[in-house]
């Protein structure tokens, strides 16, 4: 590297009037010597500022260090290219466009003695044509690979014909008596191969008897394989059979194993089946007696519970008597409030109009042992009775009026002996309240609008101050119901449209905002909520079901339809109106019910059976 540098300073000495940049002596230097080591540019150009500053204190240092490159035996220069064609031609080319390469051989090159020194200018350019000349003729064949191997191959740096002409006649003699070597072993190789032949003909016959012999040993193979194919489907049909047969005996131990086992639980079973059924017997037997003790325990403790009762109350009476106890019951011309209130209290129980009087009396007599008290008539039974009935309206209009727009009418019609009787129940979110009980003469849809009507218009008279208020009362009453639940006659649903219209017109009246509201406003004011009770369908169904038992019962019995009581004379007169299994029905429930058929029911025998038998009677009437 030392050297090199000071080649490259006695370069740059002689490039004051050259004006070469770094880059390009780099360049000329690797196309010259291939193999020279040129240091990067970057550090050439530090090496090249050293040289600079150096040669302005004194320019003796510099021809020191010529000199000393110029008498080193070290430096030895070789002709064998470390670079491709492709790289010369492309690098050549740029310098030859600055006249780099001449400069350096004019000016630089006669200033270095080289035991090798470098191809001339015109050799470089020699070298430089004919390799365009071949570059150019192989691009034109369709060949490339020929192309890339010339642009690839290694450059070799020309040198003086002087130099090369007997080196190459040397090489020239040497190839051509490798060429006769090869053409003498070539003859022999050709009387080997002739030999081969021979000897393959003869290997060949042999191996044809060896694969006739092969292939008559094949056939004795299959026919021996055969045979052994044979004896071996024999041997497997024995062993199946014989698995077969072990498979059976095995399973006809197994079920008589389990035959064995099932006997013997059996008679176990039996044994221990009636060694339990008697102890569940002595047991029931023993709990009966036992309750029967407790219960007769409970009676004793009952009775005497309830003659302590009687002393302590007799005692009470005695003391009242003693104590001569007085009752009011009139007083300013009226009776007391709490005379009104048992009266009324009496009716709700459901004690007569006519028998209110002397249930009082009763009890003062033989409880208290007060007599001859002033008690209301019957006709004053009834006045407070109806005072009742109207205070209980004046509580409906109340609570009618505060909860609005959430009220929810119920009503329903029934007729009994060609009486019409209409019932008005009306729920509210606080509680559950009797409206009417109607008598009428038809039960059609205009009478029930104009019972309603009745009644409301009734209500609002006893909660109005003064006749002004009834009107808008009426209308707060009518417009506070937003609900309604009947059933599906068709009665209730005519009703239900009816209603709408008056709650429409009523709108139209006493809504303050009416006029303002939207179409879609209006229609949800005065929209109402209908539900329908649908206990009718579960009757229909009932119906429904009878019919289609009765087709059933045609079917299983090819045609006659006769199950049960219809396959007995006795019964032939009887009617068939229902099914076999609805009769059946109907006439355990008379039979076993309580309340079923007075007359010829046992619904006691049938539960004193069930007793005996540690159970209860589910049936009820309802």
């Amino acid at each position: 590297m030392e050297i090199t540098y000071l080649l490259l300073s006695a370069i740059f000495e002689r490039n004051e009037f050259l004006n070469l940049s770094p880059n390009n002596i780099i360049t000329a230097l690797e196309i010259i010597w291939p193999d020279i080591h040129v240091p990067r540019v970057d550090s050439l150009k530090r090496h090249m500022l050293k040289v600079v500053s150096r040669c302005d204190k004194s320019s003796d240092l510099l021809n020191q260090k010529v000199s000393l490159l110029y008498t080193n035996c070290n430096v030895k220069f070789t002709v064998n290219g470390r670079m491709t064609n492709r790289d010369f031609l492309s690098m050549f080319t740029a310098m030859s466009k600055h006249h780099t390469i001449h400069e350096i051989y004019k000016h630089i090159l006669p200033n270095f003695k080289l035991e090798s020194p470098p191809s001339s200018v015109a050799a470089l350019r020699q070298k430089y044509k004919k390799l365009t000349e071949l570059r150019d003729k192989l691009q034109k064949n369709q060949k490339n690979y020929d192309l890339e191997h010339l642009l690839n191959s290694n450059f070799i740096l020309p040198t003086n014909t002087s130099s090369t002409k007997q080196p190459n006649l040397n090489a020239t003699k040497r190839k051509l008596d490798t060429f006769k070597k090869f053409q003498i072993e070539l003859s022999k190789v050709g009387t080997e191969m002739q030999n081969m032949e021979s000897e393959l003909e003869i290997s060949s016959e042999i191996a044809a008897d060896f694969k006739l012999q092969y292939e008559m040993a094949l056939d004795e193979i299959y026919e021996l394989q055969t045979e052994i194919d044979v004896l071996v489907r024999e041997c497997n049909n024995n062993d199946h059979t014989i698995h077969s047969l072990k498979s059976k005996l095995f399973r006809i131990e197994s079920k008589y194993k389990t035959q064995s086992a099932k006997l013997e639980e059996t008679n176990n079973r039996f044994n221990y089946h009636e060694l339990r059924k008697f102890q569940k017997r002595e047991s029931y037997h023993k709990k009966v007696i036992c309750s029967q003790k407790n219960e007769i325990k409970k009676l004793k403790l009952d009775i005497d519970k309830s003659k302590t009762v009687e002393a302590e109350k007799r005692k009470t009476v005695t003391v009242l008597l003693d104590d001569q106890i007085s009752i009011n019951t009139f007083s300013d011309g009226k009776y007391l409030p709490a005379v009104r209130q048992v009266v009324q209290d009496l009716h709700s129980f459901g004690v007569g109009v006519k028998h209110i009087g002397q249930t009082i009396n009763s009890v003062l007599k033989h409880l208290l042992g007060v007599d001859e008290l002033k008690l209301p008539s019957e006709s004053s039974n009834r006045r407070m009775i109806l005072e009742s009935n109207l205070l209980a309206k004046m509580q409906i209009g109340e609570v009618l009026l505060r909860s609005q727009n959430s009220n929810t009418l119920h009503f329903d019609g029934t007729s009994d002996a060609q009486r019409h009787f209409l019932g008005f129940q009306i729920t509210t979110p606080q509680a559950n309240l009797s409206l009417a009980m109607n008598e009428n003469v038809r039960g059609d849809t205009q009478t029930q609008v104009e019972t309603i009507k009745e009644n409301f218009l009734e209500i609002a008279n006893l909660v109005s101050q003064s006749n002004e208020d009834i009107n808008e009362n009426y209308a707060k009453l009518m417009l506070s119901i937003k609900n309604m639940m009947s059933d599906q006659h068709i009665v209730n649903k005519n009703f239900y449209d009816e209603f709408v219209k008056m709650r429409s017109e009523l709108l139209q009246k006493f809504e303050s905002n009416w006029d303002t509201m939207s179409e879609n406003e209006q229609e949800k004011a005065a929209e109402i909520h209908q539900w329908f009770c649908h206990l009718h369908l579960l009757a229909n169904m009932g119906d429904s079901i009878n019919k289609a038992l009765k087709e059933y019962e045609k079917i299983i019995t090819d045609g006659t339809g006769k199950l049960g009581r219809s396959q007995l004379p006795t019964f032939s007169s009887w009617s068939d109106k229902d099914s076999a299994a609805v009769r059946c029905i109907r006439t355990v429930c008379s039979a076993l019910v309580s309340g079923g058929n007075a007359s010829s029911g046992c619904p006691e025998d049938f539960k004193t059976y069930l007793f005996s038998k540690g159970k209860t009677c589910r049936l009820k009437k309802i």
